[in-house]
C-alpha cells in the first residue's frame, strides 16, 4: 500500500466517533466564509447604488441600516466561528485520544525483541508529540485547507464577474505560491526528519537518567551525563535553528510576492477605475477580495510545508503500528496438569550469529529448587525470559507438565511463573498498589504476606 493511501487509511481508522464534528466544523466554516464574502458586496453596494447613484434616497439618509447589516453579517460570522472552533476541538482531541490509546495498547502487546531494537525516549516522543503533529494537521490544517479552497472558488468567482482581466492578474501568482511551497515542502521535510529523531535522541537521554538517577550519583558521572546530554542538545538546537532558518526564507519569499501581487491589484484595479472599466464600489470590493485571499492562500502555502511535518510524523507512528504484535495462540488450550519445567535441546541468540544459548538440556521436577550459576552474559536472564515467552523461542522446545509452552496461552503462562527481575521497577503509585500490581484485586492480608516475604 503507498504512503498516501497509508495516511488515508489511519486517518478514517482514527477518526472514529469524530467524523460528526469535524463535518459540522467544515459545514460552519464554509458558511463563515460566505458570509465574510457578503462584506464586500455590502460596501459595494453602499458606494456605487447609495452614495454613488443616489437609487435609494432612504438609504442614503439612513446609513445606518447598512452599518447594522455590516453588523448582522459579522456576528452571525462569529458565531459560526464559535460553531467551528468548538466542533475541531472536539474532533481534534477525540482523533488524538484514539490514536493514543491504540498506540499505548499495541506497544503493550509488542515483544520485546523489538523494544530491544527501539530507545525507549523515542517511542515516547512518537506516541506524544508525532500524535500532536498529526492532530494539528489533520484537524485544523486539513480543515483550513477546505475552508481556502472554497473561499478561492467564490471570491475568485465574483472577481471575475467584477473585472475579468483584474482576476486573472490575481491568478497568476496563485500558481507561483504552490511552486515555491511545493520547493520549500521537500526542503523542511527532510530537515524536520533530522530534527524530529534527535528529539527522540534526546529524550531517551533524559528518560534514561531519570530512570537510573541513582546509578549516575552512585558512580559520580554526573558530570559525563550532563556532558552528553549538552551533546545531544546541541545537535537537537543546531537542527532546529536550520530549519527555523529555512522557514524564515520561505515566509520572507512569501511577504515579497505577497508585496507585489497586492502592489498590481492597487496600481491595475487604478487604471481600470480611472478608465472607467469598473466603478469605485467594485474597485474596494475587489481589493477587499483580493486581500482576504491574500493570507488563506499564503497558508496554504504554509500547509503543505507543514505537510511535510506531518508526513514525517505519520511514518514515524506508522512504524509502531506496523509493529507485529506477541502471538496469542494457544489460548484454547487446557492447564498443563503437572509442573515439571523441561528444557530440550535448547538454542537462542539475540543477535543472528551470536548464540546465548546452545544446544541445553536439563530437566526441574515439580516442588524442587534448581539454580543456575554463571557469569555475566552467559544466558541465566535468557531462561527465566524464554520460559516467560518475553522472547520467542528459536530451537529446541521448553515444556511444563508434558505441555509445549508455546501452545500454552500468554496470560496463563505469565500469571503462573513468578519472574524477579534484577533491577527492580517501582510504578508512580502506592507501595500496596505496587506490590498487587500483578494482582490488583488482593487483599490487605495477601498484600501484607507478599510484603513481609520480600522484606518489605
Amino acid at each position: 500500500m503507498s504512503q498516501k493511501y497509508r495516511k488515508t487509511e489511519l486517518i478514517l481508522r482514527y477518526f472514529h466517533g469524530s467524523k460528526r464534528y469535524f463535518l459540522c466544523a467544515v459545514a460552519a466554516s464554509f458558511v463563515t466564509t460566505a458570509l465574510n464574502a457578503l462584506t464586500p458586496q455590502i460596501f459595494r453596494f453602499s458606494i456605487d447604488e447609495v452614495l454613488g447613484k443616489n437609487r435609494y434616497p432612504y438609504l442614503s439618509e439612513h446609513l445606518w441600516i447598512l452599518a447594522l447589516a455590516i453588523v448582522a453579517v459579522a456576528v452571525l460570522s462569529g458565531i459560526f466561528m464559535f460553531v467551528t472552533r468548538a466542533c475541531t476541538a472536539r474532533a481534534g482531541e477525540d482523533f488524538a485520544k484514539n490514536m493514543r490509546d491504540d498506540l499505548f495498547s499495541h506497544v503493550q502487546r509488542l515483544p520485546m525483541g523489538w523494544h530491544d531494537k527501539n530507545q525507549t525516549g523515542d517511542i515516547i516522543q512518537r506516541c506524544t508529540s508525532d500524535v500532536e503533529v498529526i492532530r494539528n494537521f489533520v484537524v485544523t490544517q486539513l480543515l483550513e485547507v477546505f475552508r481556502t479552497a472554497f473561499l478561492v472558488g467564490i471570491s475568485f468567482t465574483i472577481m471575475v464577474s467584477m473585472n475579468p482581466k483584474l482576476a486573472f492578474v490575481v491568478l497568476l501568482f496563485v500558481p507561483v505560491i504552490v511552486l515555491y511551497s511545493a520547493v520549500f515542502y521537500r526542503l523542511i521535510a527532510r530537515r524536520f526528519t533530522d530534527a524530529d529523531e534527535a528529539e527522540g535522541e534526546l529524550s531517551t537521554v533524559v528518560q534514561e537518567n531519570a530512570t537510573g538517577v541513582r546509578v549516575v550519583r552512585a558512580f559520580g558521572r554526573e558530570q559525563f551525563e550532563m556532558d552528553r546530554f549538552q551533546e545531544k542538545n546541541e545537535a537537537f538546537a543546531r537542527l532546529w535553528i536550520r530549519l527555523g532558518t529555512l522557514s524564515g526564507l520561505y515566509w520572507g519569499v512569501g511577504d515579497l510576492i505577497t508585496g507585489l501581487q497586492v502592489a498590481a491589484v492597487v496600481v491595475l484595479g487604478a487604471i481600470e477605475t480611472v478608465h472607467g472599466n469598473m466603478t469605485v464600489g467594485e474597485f474596494v470590493a475587489f481589493a477587499s477580495y483580493n486581500t482576504v485571499l491574500v493570507w488563506p492562500v499564503r497558508g496554504l502555502g504554509r500547509i503543505l510545508s507543514d505537510m511535510s511535518k506531518a508526513g514525517v510524523s505519520f511514518a514515524r507512528v506508522d512504524y509502531i503500528i506496523r509493529g507485529e504484535e506477541e502471538p496469542c495462540d494457544g489460548a484454547g488450550q487446557p492447564a498443563p496438569s503437572g509442573t515439571d519445567i523441561v528444557f530440550s535441546h535448547v538454542s537462542f541468540a539475540y543477535d543472528q550469529g551470536k548464540k546465548v544459548l546452545d544446544d541445553v538440556s536439563f530437566t526441574i521436577p515439580q516442588g524442587k529448587t534448581f539454580g543456575i550459576l554463571g557469569g555475566t552474559g552467559s544466558g541465566k536472564s535468557t531462561i527465566v525470559q524464554l520460559l516467560t515467552r518475553l522472547y520467542e523461542l528459536e530451537d529446541g522446545e521448553i515444556s511444563i507438565g508434558g505441555t509445549d509452552i508455546r501452545k500454552l496461552s500468554l496470560s496463563w503462562l505469565r500469571r503462573n511463573v513468578g519472574l524477579v527481575l534484577q533491577e527492580p521497577f517501582l510504578y508512580s503509585r502506592t507501595i500496596r498498589e505496587n506490590i498487587a500490581v500483578s494482582s490488583p484485586d488482593a487483599s490487605m492480608e495477601e498484600i501484607r504476606r507478599a510484603a513481609k516475604t520480600a522484606c518489605v
